[in-house]
């Protein structure tokens, strides 16, 4: 025991310090393609900063096949020297950043760039330099090209990338104007991103009639006139959000999308649209502002074969008075997410009888409660008999009428599981009063839990 003791003091004693390093310098036993795979899941600065640790580290960097670039740019604002010392700095600090872009280009020795992401806020960047490194990475076998441009020169992309084989996803965003060349061809692209750029309805089309596999097209625009285009035999997923409109003219959307089984829609004023072929279709997210019942109508019957929906309050505020037989049946429906500008309880009621599969219920919000009030109906809705599990009420009111609606599912819902009440702006004395009598009612399901938040 004595000599185990005295051999065990002699062992060197390694300090915290050492202990780390002797951690770090097992990364160098890891092969290079191992280390190039972590160094991608670092921040690029980060990544490019491994160089100093050690020579094999030295150009590592320069293998990963992502860039992530992102000048930081902040809004800054000077006491002494004013508009023409900031304006100073500003530069420099993009000459400096287009510098570190130059020479990433140059020490690569990769002879890919798979993913190239670039993201742009100060306003002196310069367009021509974008473009040259938007160029050099199609050079490198590009497949993911990413730009966010919060500039003030306007970035004509070059038409180079327009006609690029391997690139499969495409993300533009900002002062970008789509000017296309005579001919689109991207073969591969599969996800196309547009938000907040400059286009026509025909360059629209005409880059869409160019995407030969495309499945998810998202776009953001401020604005939507004439006809708004949209024919593609694969796409599964559309997300159109607008933000104005183009006022005293005429314009249209139209889709024709065989495929698509997710769709959403935000429009501040839309008065005409031509959905075709969507019969493919598994959820629909619809935010629209419209005053046409008939259009409202017209537009759900489109969409009868989901299985999810949401509605926005402006389109139940316009579906108030439509008789029962307007709406249409949903054979599939499972989801339904409901927004009110005031409670209507006959249209969740024409809902719940269209509706025997529902499984799921979300009232997300409704502003005021109606003057009118909840009738239970003479024959309770199929789906609470047999199907309906969850019930939410995303921002409670606490009102009468929502009570009693909200005892009347407990009380029919035979396979509830879960009735939940988000009520953040409710006083705590009524929250204490509705989980009291929300507590005492009876309930169709035995399983069934309350939860409130």
């Amino acid at each position: 025991m004595k000599k185990s003791a005295e051999s065990s003091s002699k062992r060197p004693k390694i300090s915290g310090n050492q202990e780390t390093w002797a951690m770090a310098d097992r990364l160098s036993y890891l092969p290079d393609s191992l280390l190039c795979h972590i160094l991608s899941l670092l921040p690029f600065k980060l990544a490019v900063a491994t160089s100093i640790l050690s020579k094999r580290w030295r150009l590592l960097w320069t293998l990963v096949p992502r860039l992530d670039l992102d000048d930081h740019y902040k809004q800054k604002t000077y006491n002494r020297g004013g508009y023409w010392e900031e304006n100073l700095f500003t530069e420099f600090e993009y000459m400096r950043f287009a510098k570190f872009i130059y020479r990433v280009f140059v020490l690569r020795e990769a002879e890919f760039v798979k993913e190239f992401r670039l993201k742009c806020g100060n306003p002196c960047t310069d367009p021509s330099d974008v473009n040259a490194w938007v160029c050099a990475s199609i050079n490198r076998n590009l497949e993911q090209l990413e730009l966010s441009l919060c500039v003030k020169k306007c970035l004509k992309l070059c038409h180079k990338i327009f006609n690029c084989e391997k690139v499969v996803v495409l993300k533009l965003n900002g002062n970008i104007r789509l000017d296309l060349p005579f001919s689109v061809s991207l073969p591969s692209l599969k996800r196309l991103h547009l938000a907040e750029i400059l286009y026509t309805n025909d360059n629209i089309w005409r880059l869409l009639s160019g995407c030969p596999v495309l499945e998810e097209f998202v776009v953001k625009l401020d604005r939507l006139g004439g006809v708004f285009n949209i024919s593609v035999p694969t796409l599964r997923t559309l997300s159109m959000e607008y933000y104005n409109y183009v006022d005293g003219g005429d314009y249209k959307l139209e889709i024709n999308a065989p495929s698509l089984e997710y769709f959403t829609l935000v429009h501040p004023l839309l008065r005409e649209s031509n959905l075709e072929n969507l019969d493919n279709l598994v959820e629909a997210d619809l935010n629209v502002c419209v005053n046409d019942r008939g259009y409202v109508i017209k537009l759900l019957k489109k969409l009868n074969n989901v299985r999810v929906l949401s509605l926005s309050n402006s389109l139940t505020w316009c579906l108030g008075s439509t008789s029962s037989n307007d709406i249409p049946v949903f054979h599939n429906l499972i989801h339904l997410e409901l927004s009110f500008l005031f409670y209507d309880w006959k249209l969740l009621e024409k809902f719940l009888q269209n509706s025997a599969m529902l499984q799921v219920l979300v009232i997300a919000k409704a502003l005021v409660d109606s003057e009118s009030q909840w009738t239970p109906p003479q024959l309770v809705p199929e789906c609470l008999s047999s199907h309906l599990t969850m019930i939410s009420f995303n921002a409670a009111l606490g009102s009468e009428n929502e009570l009693e609606f909200a005892k009347y599912i407990l009380m029919n819902a035979g396979v509830l599981k879960t009735m939940k009440f988000c009520m953040q702006h409710i006083v705590l004395e009524t929250k204490a009063r509705i989980l009291k009598l929300l507590s005492n009612t009876p309930r169709g399901s035995a399983t069934c839990q309350l939860e409130f938040s």
